[in-house]
């Protein structure tokens, strides 16, 4: 991370680095933008990269000193802001094709819940849904999972399994940010026919099964670069024919790649760098956000 000690001939992005620290330490709510993120956390010049931790910085900033639990994915308030027109669109369109369609989002592995009640207060301030009645759940189980992060006051977090949280709310979209290691929920999600769309969160090479959940690296190479959907219908023929035996295209699902949120997405994996000579920025980070919908209903 940072450290004050060897940059103290550099005050202002020490005082940016300290200044949101402050904030955070005031408020366990507050919810940064991306471009103060980025300032807080952006490498002073290229000899910087060896003394930078992304996930260190993160661990002192939210939770204290034990890496154990630093937070996997920081809520910028433009990702959130995307995350809550995309999932408006999505609800509007769901309702368009079936007027009987649920309104609940449902988050699984959500961890403090703080994603929920970014997106239920945002939500809350657009015009055009203020009356949609779109109802945000967020739960986990601690019991199953290690309790890893710090309960929030006044954030409601119903504390059951995965499993047991879609049968009880039949959730239309689904969210999961960073699913547990070497686990695939998806399965389940798509056995449940109430459930339009699924999306996902986090780094694609470590966390879920890699093969079950994601589709395996090469197509998700392909997908995250040369086509952002499995139903763009110029994919070559050879390539579809590998996507057509995939778990969730068989189970009647599209991936889609939601670039319109990775451009505001942080996580622990994180890097920003402003080059000193032309002042360019750079940013390197293994998080993607990733929606399945049902193909029957797109």
């Amino acid at each position: 991370m940072i450290n004050p000690e060897k940059f103290e001939e550099k005050s202002d992005p020490i005082k940016k680095f300290n200044d949101f620290k402050i904030k955070l330490a005031a408020n366990s709510l507050y919810l940064p933008n991306y471009k103060e993120l980025k300032e807080a956390f952006s490498l002073l010049d290229s000899s910087d990269m060896e003394k930078y931790d992304m996930e260190t910085a993160l661990s002192h900033l939210f939770v204290g000193k034990d890496l154990k639990n630093t937070p996997f994915e920081i809520w910028t308030k433009e990702y959130v802001e995307q995350l809550s027109y995309y999932l408006i669109e999505r609800l509007k369109a769901l309702k368009e094709n079936d007027p009987n369609t649920q309104n609940t989002v449902l988050e699984v592995g959500a961890r403090d819940g703080r994603l929920s009640h970014f997106l239920k207060n945002i939500t809350r301030k657009i015009n055009s849904f203020k009356d949609s009645g779109l109802d945000f759940v967020a739960t986990d189980n601690p019991e199953k999972y290690k309790k890893d992060w710090t309960i929030l006051p006044n954030i409601p977090l119903e504390k059951i399994d995965y499993k047991d949280a879609i049968e009880k709310f039949k959730p239309t979209l689904v969210i999961c940010s960073w699913m547990p290691e070497n686990e695939d929920w998806t399965e389940f999600f798509r056995s449940k026919p109430f459930i339009k769309e699924y999306i996902l969160v986090g780094n694609i090479d470590k966390y879920g099964d890699f093969e079950k959940t994601w589709g395996g690296r090469e197509i998700v190479n392909l997908l995250g670069k040369a086509f952002l959907t499995t139903a763009n219908k110029n994919i070559p023929n050879e390539v579809m024919d590998k996507i057509k035996k995939l778990p969730f295209y068989k189970d009647g699902f599209d991936l889609y790649s939601l670039k319109r949120l990775e451009s505001y997405q942080v996580d622990h994996s994180t890097y920003f760098y402003t080059k000193p000579l032309d002042k360019s920025e750079w940013k390197y980070s293994y998080a993607r956000s990733v929606s399945f919908r049902r193909r029957d209903i797109q």
